[in-house]
Formats: structure tokens, sequence, C-alpha cells
């Protein structure tokens, strides 16, 4: 007797909803995605007991005829693709043709359409039990598709048995349902539970261009946080040249990429990866390589343990990217995700760099100059008060006893903080390499120049016309402030036209000292410090074949590691500011930055005891500082690069407005 055999269909049908369908939460993925590649203009999603009882999608699509919609149902039947080589121009959501074969094995599933062409109103009923059809009838349904599945996995009990609890399973399918609202503001969605509307939207109307599509995203934005989440608009565009090998020759092949949505501002961040919702094509994707980059470009801005806040969209040519890599379609795989990761690094940068530059150089002067009138009186008369030793009973100015007055501790031989709009400062991109020396066969490049640097102040600090039509928020170091007083000896209180402002006096002289220190170990030679004892590191297979392609980048960074055997290396020497015990975990930790980035710097290798270092110098909190002294350090705080956090990624500032005030005193109902 055999022992292969064919299986019956109803069975392979079981074992593929096994990958496709892995909760309630999957099957209104893949309907919707149906819904959305016919075209629909609104999509219904109804579901009871958390999807386990029902699940009802109903869409104004373009619906289907008798004949289509029975053949829907049978396995890797699709409208979407013809042959092979449409796999690498998929533009659709779907494309396999698995999804409802997949879902009528494990459910109770009911397909009701009605074609849009279809002149005489007859729609088409189909009823499915557990894979085996039961029976086709002409029905009345207006145009589009409704489809219902009832008792999710009825006849597998072992599946059934590992769903979770309704209220789990409505939080899936409301995540998935918050990623497609999102990624298609054109199209009104509802959302019903147990008969009752979770919630409604309309579909905005918007044309096919960046800045359309960006201000239906903010409505759907606020529609999801409301006010409480202070979000930056990005817009990003640059291209790829990607080196493609054949029998004959190697060529480069050019990838337009263009990268738009929000950022969540300095300081907006949360504890899980939850609030990063990143698209590529539309698609709603998770990418470890993508969530690194976010990570990466926030940096010092961020606490530890902290996560960013974003809705980006990634648009790329169809062909740069493989979708076919995940049974669910969750996860995809780029052409090249390293020169991708690189452009999402330096379009997060750019914005937050674009945010704490403020305004032009014409409305900074007309800011400052106002915020010089605004204090002139008080200031005037503090400046006196405090060079007097006497207190000032003016309630604008700060009660210091000159006694414990100190002053503001520096580094000696640091050159001064440069201006933010010198068009000599980079943010320490790598440049484009010419194609016959690039390493990693890519060249990212800008319409101008690979290299992020901050234009000249006639382009620096002016906001591009897409973003400014999108009413992105004003920085706060913009805003004209005068000095009212010091808060426990730590807290400098300042007033502006929108509130109340607290700045923390040790975390903003962090950041001064920081930045200095980082702009002088930059113009600098990589320091390399030769050990008394070298040290012997020995690798597994994988980190030795990487280390082999990038030792010279350890060189560049003043890491002198040598060959010796197979899979051992030689330590001969460190920068000085790399202070470790453990000189084998300091090159692995090396390694998985290199892994992961793709690049590291010198800077980088010392930042950590750079921030070490300036927290032992900067002011702490008991140390009073004089009225000039204070002036100086908001004004030292504007130009950092980002200003809004320490080193450690703590706050330096918080802002209280006249609105939240007032509904604190109960002047107005919140």
């Amino acid at each position: 007797m055999n022992r292969i055999r064919m299986l019956p269909d109803h069975v392979a049908n079981q074992i593929a909803a096994g990958e496709v369908v892995e909760r309630p939460a999957s099957v209104v993925k893949e309907l919707v995605e149906n819904a959305i590649d016919a075209q629909a203009k609104r999509i219904t999603v109804e579901i009871d007991a958390g999807g386990r009882s029902l699940i009802r999608i109903t869409d104004d699509g373009a619906g289907m005829q008798r004949d289509d919609a029975l053949m829907c149902l049978e396995r890797h039947a699709t409208s979407k693709i013809r042959e092979a080589n449409d796999l690498t121009e998929i533009q659709t959501m779907g494309f396999r043709g698995e999804a409802l074969p997949s879902i009528a094995s494990v459910s109770r599933f009911t397909l009701t359409t009605r074609e849009r062409e279809n002149e005489n109103g007859e729609a088409t009923r189909i009823v499915v039990q557990g894979g085996k059809m039961v029976h086709v009838e002409a029905a009345s349904s207006p145009v589009g598709t409704c489809i219902e599945v009832r008792q999710l996995f009825f006849n597998m009990p072992a599946r059934r048995k590992f769903l979770r609890t309704k209220e789990t399973e409505k939080s899936h399918i409301q995540h998935y349902l918050t990623l497609a609202m999102l990624a298609h503001p054109q199209i009104g969605f509802k959302f019903i539970q147990d008969k009752r509307t979770v919630w409604q939207l309309n579909p905005i109307a918007m044309e096919d261009t960046v800045e359309s599509r960006m201000q239906a995203l903010k409505e759907r934005l606020t529609f999801l946080y409301a006010d409480e989440v202070r979000l930056l608009p990005a817009e990003f565009t640059d291209a790829i040249q990607t080196k493609v090998r054949d029998e004959e020759k190697e060529y480069f092949e050019e990838h337009p990429v263009r990268i738009w949505g929000f950022i969540g501002a300095p300081g907006v961040s949360r504890s899980s990866r939850a609030d990063q919702h990143l698209f590529v094509n539309q698609r709603p994707i998770e990418n470890r390589a993508l969530n690194f980059a976010l990570k990466e470009a926030y940096h010092t801005s961020l606490m530890k343990g902290k996560f960013p806040v974003c809705c980006l969209f990634f648009e790329l040519s169809p062909a740069f990217v493989d979708v076919n890599v995940h049974p669910a379609k969750k996860e995809i795989r780029f052409h090249n995700e390293y020169a991708v990761k690189q452009c999402a690094v330096r379009a997060v940068k750019r914005t937050l760099l674009h945010f704490a530059m403020g305004p032009s150089p014409t409305a900074r002067g007309s800011n400052e100059q106002q915020e010089r009138d605004v204090a002139e009186s008080t200031s005037t008369e503090q400046s006196k008060d405090i060079h007097q030793g006497t207190e000032s009973t003016s309630p604008s100015s700060p009660m210091i006893p000159k006694s414990d007055v100190i002053s503001l501790p520096s580094f000696e031989g640091i050159p001064p903080k440069s201006s933010p709009k010198d068009p000599s400062r980079s943010l320490n991109q790598p440049k484009s390499q010419p194609n016959n020396q690039t390493a990693s066969d890519w060249e990212p490049r800008t319409h101008q120049d690979a290299s992020i640097e901050i234009p000249s102040p006639s382009t620096a600090t002016e906001t591009p016309p897409i973003l400014s039509n999108i009413g992105a928020p004003t920085p706060l170091l913009a805003v004209p402030m005068r000095i009212i007083g010091v808060l426990g000896k730590l807290y400098v209180l300042l007033e502006s036209d929108r509130g109340l402002v607290l700045l923390d006096q040790h975390a903003a002289h962090e950041r001064i000292l920081f930045e200095k220190m980082l702009k002088e170990l930059e113009h600098g030679e990589a320091p390399s410090q030769r050990l008394l004892l070298a040290e012997t590191i020995e690798l597994n297979p994988r980190d030795t074949q990487f280390v082999h392609k990038v030792i010279s980048k350890f060189q560049n960074l003043g890491v002198e590691l040598r060959e010796f055997g197979d899979q051992t290396f030689i330590l001969d020497a460190l920068p000085p500011f790399v202070k470790t015990k453990n000189m084998r975990q300091f090159i692995l930790d090396v390694i998985d930055t290199l892994k992961e980035s793709g690049d590291v710097n010198k800077l980088r290798l010392g930042e950590d005891v750079i921030a070490k270092t300036v927290c032992r110098h900067a002011v702490k909190a008991n140390d009073m500082l004089r009225g000039p002294e204070l002036e100086k350090l908001l004004d030292d705080l504007k130009i950092c690069d980002m200003p809004y956090t320490c080193p450690h990624g703590r706050p330096t500032l918080m802002e209280m407005s006249f609105n939240e005030l007032e509904k604190k005193f109960g002047r107005i109902q919140g």
C-alpha cells in the first residue's frame, strides 16, 4: 500500500487556513483587503463575541457575477495576477487566492454579491458549511459584496480553544481596522460590535497629491489621538541605486523613494511599539529594520525603554519590494533593506531638525526682537538688582540670594557652538560613494547630494511648502519667553504668550555640554590608544565572516583589530574614551550595531562616556544661577540640534498652556 497520497481538498484548505486564518482578526484583514481591492468607498465590519460567533463584512465595491462568485471559492483563484512575472509588480492588497476557500473551510460561510454593472439587480448568494457548498441561489442585494463568517473554527475544536476572550479578539480586530483607516482615508469605515456602533468614519475626499493625502491622514490621526499627542509632519524624497548582477554584466538600477506621514515631537514616546504604524505602498507591515531606524533617528531624544510614535508611509517601486514572504503578508522584504533603513533615518532626523531649528531667520529675528521688547521693562531692573546683590521685589524677577549664586561650568578648549544655520554642519551621515566604490551595493541620494547637510539659511529653516500647509506645531523655543523666577532651585519658570514653561536647568545644561563635546570629538581625528596587553577575541563563524568584510571600519573608529587564525582576532588598541573591562563584549556590541544600522561612528562609541561626563559637570539642583546666566542658558539651548531632551532622553522643557491652566482653575469646562 502506498504511504504517500493526495489530501482531499477540504483537508488541504484547512491546512492552508492554519497559515492564513490565525484568529478572527485574520478573517477581518483578508476580507477588508478584498473590499479595498474592489474599489469600495464604504466598508462596514460587524462582529459578535469578538468575532467568534459572527463576522460580517459589507462593502459597496465592484461585486461579482455568478460565475466569478463560484470561482473565487476555489483555491488559488484570483483576479489580481495572471502569471509569475506579475508577482514583481503587485499593487493590490491580496493576490494569492487562498483567503476565501481557507475561511470557508473552517466556518459557516455565506457570500452575497452583486456586480456593479448588473442591470437586472440580481445578486448571487452562496452558502458553504465547513468547506462543503450547500446551495447557490439568486438573491436581492445592493451593489457590492457581503460576507458572513459564523462560528469560526466550529469544525476544528483544537484551534477554537486557543482563541482568547472576546475583548482580546476585539482589540486585535480594532487594531487592524485602525491601520486600514489610516492607510485609506478615502474609504469610510464603520465598526459594529454586538450590535453597537463603536465608531464610524466618513470617507475623506482627497486628490492624488502628498499634501492632500497628508491633510486626510491628519484628520484620521486627530480622530485616533485627539489633541493628546504632538505630531510633526514629515516628507522626504530620495533615490536608491542598487547593484544588479546578471550573467553578462553588472549595472545599477535607480529606485525613487518617498517617505511621508507624521512622527511624534521630541518627548512623545510609548513604552512599546504599539503606536508605530508603518506602511509600504499602503500595506501595513512589521519590519524590525524600520523599527530600529526610527529609534536610531530619535536616539538621544528618547529615554531608555521608550519607543517613538509615528505613522509613516513608504512609497517604492513594487519591483523593489517582495510581499510574498509571509503567509499573512504582515512582513515584507526589501531588495536593499539597508538603503531603505538609511532613508528612514534621514527622513526622521531631518524632520526633527526642522522642528528644533524653528521658523525662518526673518521670523526668528522678529521673535527675538519681540522677546527683547516684552522683557525690556523687567529684565533691566532685574539685572541691576542682581548685580547689586539686592533682592528685587518685582514678581517677575527670580528671588536669588547673592551668596548662593554660582557660575555655569564649562569645558576649557571646547570651540564655541556653531550656529545651527551653518551650512558646513551635517548630521554625520555617510557621503554617497561612486558606483564603483560602494561597499554595500547601494547609493542613496537626494536631489542634490546624498548627505543630509543643513542647507543655507535661505532654505534650511524654511518649512517645506507641503508641511507648512499641514499646520506643524510651533517649536516651544521659537516662541518669545521671559524668565519670571526659579522654583525649587532647579526649575526655571518662563512666561510665553501660550502659557507657562518650566525648564530643568540640569537637563538643559547637560544637552548644551553634550553637543559641545560631541562637536569637539567630531572635528578631531579618531583617537586610538594601545592596550598594555593585547586581547585575544574569538568569534563565532557568522561574526567572523562579518568582521572580515568590515574590518576597515573598525580601524576608522580607532579600534585596531587584526586577524589571528580562522575565528580569532587580536585587539591591539581602543579609543581612549572607551572604558570597558570586557573587551570581547565591547567588540560584540560594535558588531551588533554595525549589523543593525550598517554604520557606526566614533561619536557613537564615545557618547556614553560623554553623557556621564556632562552629567557630572552640568549645573545641579540647588545650584543658583544669576539672571544673565539663566538667559545665556536659554540662548545656548536654542542653538542646540536637539534642545528638547537631555542626552538621556529626559525632557528639558515642559509647557502648560493657558487653556490647561483655565481648565484646572475651573474657568472653562474641559
